[in-house]
């Protein structure tokens, strides 16, 4: 699957690869890693990035590669964007739902969409994490959205 990035020379797309681990392990270094992990890469002019998170909705991994990306380049997912929320009941990794045209500012907002589904055709909206469009805004600290990248990112 691809992402877009946000770079100086302007957008363009890239695979990316998330891999979910939900098993402990040892890793090279003979330690236990414990699950779950998310491990979430890219390839940017010629060099991989890696983020690392153990979070199943993959919020912290994709926090984690933002950070490890070089000035100047930014994620451009649904995942990273302020109408991008999770559900409010019980997520699906790497899923999340478009919540664009919706006064989102609280959880108790989200919970109103879900609880009735058929009048805001929540369901509808549903997009993959790495999804992206015209109309994506990074997330900040004024407004409100039901998912973590922000925080993670401010760790």
């Amino acid at each position: 699957m691809n992402i877009t990035l946000i770079t100086p020379d302007g957008e363009t797309e890239t695979e990316i690869r998330i891999i979910c681990r939900e098993e402990d392990m040892y890793g090279p270094d003979g330690q236990l890693e414990e699950a779950p992990a998310v491990t979430a890469g890219i390839k940017y002019d010629g060099k991989e990035y890696w983020g690392q998170g153990k979070a199943y909705t993959w919020e912290d991994a994709f926090a984690d590669l933002q950070k490890k990306l070089p000035d100047g380049v930014f994620l451009k997912c649904c995942l990273t964007c302020r109408h991008g929320n999770l559900c409010p009941y019980g997520d699906e990794p790497g899923k999340l739902f478009c919540t664009k045209g919706f006064d989102i500012r609280s959880k108790k907002d989200m919970c109103g969409l879900f609880d009735n589904e058929k009048a805001s055709g929540i369901y509808e909206r549903m997009k993959d994490a790495v999804d992206s469009c015209g109309d994506h805004l990074p997330q900040s600290e004024d407004t409100y959205t039901y998912n973590d990248f922000l925080y993670y990112l401010d760790k």
